[in-house]
């Protein structure tokens, strides 16, 4: 199952120190650079991004369809844009 996720589901788990969630449900979520660097902003707000930072879970993907990321871009923010265009490219079974 190929699963992408956009900076939400995570970060929310984050705050509330239960990713390991994700893991009793998925084998590997995929996300875009956007969503990453957006994660990491937590630090900002102390947030322990141990367990995200050292989760073999998670994998960071490069998105290759800038135009599909820029045409999504005018309704939705971009780390939501290049999670869409990622679970296109890739395609995803669930976003």
């Amino acid at each position: 199952m190929i699963v992408v996720s956009d900076t939400s589901a995570i970060s929310n788990l984050i705050v509330i120190d239960k990713l390991e969630i994700l893991e009793k449900v998925f084998n590997k979520i995929i996300i875009p650079k956007k969503v990453y660097e957006e994660i990491i902003e937590l630090k900002k707000f102390d947030f322990d991004l141990k367990k995200f930072e050292s989760s073999k879970l998670i994998v960071k993907h490069e998105i290759v369809d800038i135009k599909l990321v820029n045409s999504h871009t005018s309704r939705l923010d971009l780390s939501e844009a290049e999670a869409i265009t990622l679970a296109k490219e890739i395609n995803a079974d669930f976003l």
